[in-house]
């Protein structure tokens, strides 16, 4: 599992998250903590999808608010 900030689409995008990422049908996106915990690695990743929220963040905080 890999995530991350795609600067010039302005997306964050993941990839081997099948299993553990499902969206219903009203938008909603539901991350399985739980599971990627039994996966190894789990703080790494979940670090991973942190860093790339914040990266999210900062480069779309043009104060616009």
């Amino acid at each position: 599992m890999t995530f991350w900030f795609d600067r010039d689409e302005n997306e964050l995008v993941g990839n081997n998250l099948g299993e553990f990422v499902t969206v219903e049908e009203n938008g909603t996106v539901r991350i399985d903590v739980g599971g990627i915990m039994d996966e190894g690695r789990a703080l790494d990743k979940l670090t991973s999808i942190q860093k790339s929220v914040v990266n999210a963040i900062v480069a779309n905080a043009g104060g616009d608010d």
